[in-house]
């Protein structure tokens, strides 16, 4: 539910968060939008309101939607790409995080979502700091970081190296805007389980890049996807290791299109859905065929 709090926080995170990616300073955008230093610094730090004109020029000056302050995030519906070059602004994001990023932040949401429900906010905060990377850059559904990211997060929030562990948690946090922003919409129209995956797959691009997706297989109780890995980051340099990521990213990745089969008005959410999974190993890469049945 939406209240006067958490419009305050929102706008503060917001404010702050926004600024600090486009790199410009606090004088810059209080000359924006016609405020001193002072009273704008105040905005940042939840002391003071800006006005409905102050809050107008400001998304204008950052180019943000104007209606962020209501969901507490910004979320262009951006595609995952490398070749994208988003800037990170004045984040740090360490080097190792920040190569060829193929995951948005939408992505990494339910799992976000979930630990914060289960951990509190500033238990994710200071998984985080562990991590070197500042909470503030995911008030950004479309910001990226890559896969290395989402190995080393995942096992740290979860405390545990499995996959299924942590999609079986998030599971009922799955369904909602703060995990999907803006796509939660388009995803609460599915009329069936095979429109729920169709839906997945045509907007997956804006999840991540890291895997290509297609339906092979499907009838009245299941359907068969093919997901071949392009992971372009390195997972480790320790070829075992790097095999052992692998296998996590791709559990990961069939549990997360697996809590999509649920996801509709019109749904049952206690159908129960297996997956087979088979492993082919060709040239040295992967394609991996995951049935899903119920």
């Amino acid at each position: 539910m939406l209240t006067r709090e958490k419009l305050r926080q929102n706008l503060n995170s917001i404010m702050f968060a926004a600024r600090k990616q486009s790199g410009l300073t606090q004088k810059d955008v209080a000359d924006a939008i016609g405020a001193s230093q002072s009273n704008y610094s105040k905005m940042e730090r939840g002391q003071l309101v800006p006005s409905a004109a102050e809050w107008a020029l400001f998304c204008e000056a950052l180019q943000l939607p104007i209606d962020c302050i209501s969901k507490g995030h910004v979320d262009r519906l951006q595609i995952a790409s490398p070749e994208l070059k988003r800037t990170f602004g004045k984040f740090k994001i360490p080097k190792k995080y920040s190569k060829l990023p193929t995951v948005n932040v939408r992505y990494l949401r339910p799992l976000i979502h979930m630990a914060q429900n289960q951990y509190g906010i500033q238990s994710i905060k200071d998984e985080l700091k562990l991590c070197q990377v500042d909470s503030n850059y995911f008030y950004n559904y479309d910001n990226q970081i890559n896969v290395l990211f989402l190995v080393e997060l995942g096992r740290l929030l979860m405390k545990s190296n499995s996959a299924e562990d942590m999609c079986e948690f998030y599971e009922k946090d799955f369904a909602s805007v703060d995990t999907h922003g803006d796509l939660h919409y388009k995803f609460l129209k599915s009329t069936s389980i095979q429109d729920a995956f169709r839906r997945y797959l045509q907007h997956s691009n804006k999840y991540e890049a890291n895997f290509e997706k297609e339906i092979i297989d499907e009838g009245s109780n299941h359907i068969t996807l093919s997901l071949t890995p392009q992971f372009l980051t390195p997972l480790s340099e320790n070829p075992l290791l790097a095999s052992t990521n692998e296998e996590f990213l791709i559990k990961y990745s069939i549990c997360f299109i697996k809590n999509f089969a649920r996801y509709g008005s019109e749904l049952n959410p206690r159908t129960d859905i297996k997956v087979d999974i088979n492993q082919t190993y060709q040239s040295g890469s992967t394609t991996v065929r995951a049935k899903f049945y119920w």
